[in-house]
């Protein structure tokens, strides 16, 4: 009996040594202090995609947006310096409504509106999220407000910020990418479009030497600002038309086509359009073509009012002839 007893008593002192080891390690790790984790303290961007803009394309926007059409948003959150989450223990939901133009605040033309879906949850945790689905009504020099509206209490302490300004146009036309087609319509059709009453614009896009990387056309309104004469149509051309069409012989055309019941009682050659290269800015009357299908020596764009007509139905269609890409408008 006492020999049993010797042996067991080592691995009973072994046993309880180990239980002692294992006791006084665990206070020593839990009661280490972690550096806090760092957050951000700001809304960094609000970047809105939708359609994608040919890279040639000069003047672009900083989003294409249609009317009715779904785009998405993304959020950013930083500290100034580096993207960093809004917090690491909440989910972050940020809220969009429409506000007036940083350049033209209390605009009484701007009546935009968020159509569907206005909010979005960046995952705690994380530094910026994207979400689709939102629509926006049709409207000139609209941006978007982003604000913290659930979370922690020092996310929902971050100021606003805002998206750039964007014109949201009727519609949106494009063209392959591949630069092969050479037609495009305002309606995404592939012949020619026909004005209505209760459409009353249109416009044909020819590219003779087709395009670079694609193209885009679309159709939206011409605001006081930029016309001087509140809601006319406003034709928007991205293609990258330079270097293209090096001879005014063989220039890129629109067919703008407007219905009678707004220009028929006007004779073609008193039909004014307006041009301007710029992607924002005032549109001035453009000049007359001196010969039918040639741009005029040393300019980019001109109206060839030797090819344009008023059809049977008393439509009319304006050619304007360009080597550029470029805004245009009629009446």
């Amino acid at each position: 009996m006492s020999v049993v007893r010797t042996r067991r008593r080592p691995l009973l002192v072994l046993a309880v040594a180990v239980c002692m080891a294992a006791g006084l390690s665990g206070p020593l790790v839990s009661g280490a202090t972690a550096a806090p984790a760092p957050v951000a303290t700001k809304i960094h961007k609000v970047e809105l995609t939708a359609v994608e803009v040919p890279q040639s394309a000069p003047g672009k926007p900083s989003a294409l947006v249609a009317a009715g059409t779904s785009f998405g948003i993304k959020v950013t959150f930083s500290d100034g310096t580096q993207e960093l989450p809004a917090s690491y223990t909440k989910d972050t939901t940020v809220t969009f409504s429409v506000v007036d133009s940083a350049q033209f605040p209390g605009s009484p033309e701007q009546t935009a509106s968020l159509g569907s879906k206005k909010t979005l949850v960046v995952p705690a945790g994380q530094p910026s999220a994207s979400a689709s689905g939102f629509t926006l009504t049709a409207d000139n020099r609209v941006r978007l407000q982003a604000q913290v509206t659930a979370g922690t209490k020092e996310a929902k302490a971050f100021d606003v910020q805002f998206s750039p300004d964007i014109d949201v146009a009727s519609s949106v036309s494009k063209l392959q990418t591949d630069g092969t087609a050479n037609f495009l319509s305002t309606v995404d059709q592939s012949t020619p479009c026909s004005p209505t009453k209760q459409v009353p614009y249109c416009a044909d896009l020819f590219l003779p030497n087709g395009s670079v990387d694609g193209a885009r056309m679309s159709l939206g309104l011409c605001d006081t600002f930029y016309c001087g004469t509140s809601r006319r149509p406003l034709l928007q051309l991205l293609v990258g038309l330079e270097g293209k069409y090096p001879d005014p012989t063989n220039p890129a055309t629109v067919v703008y086509r407007c219905d009678k019941t707004v220009c028929g009682n006007v004779g073609v050659p008193q039909i004014p359009v307006r041009v301007t290269l710029e992607a924002t800015g005032a549109i001035a009357v453009a000049p007359a073509c001196t010969a039918k299908g040639e741009v005029n020596a040393g300019a980019d764009f001109c109206v060839d009012y030797k090819q344009s007509t008023k059809d049977n139905a008393g439509d009319v269609y304006i050619y304007v002839l360009f080597v550029k890409d470029a805004r245009v408008t009629i009446g």
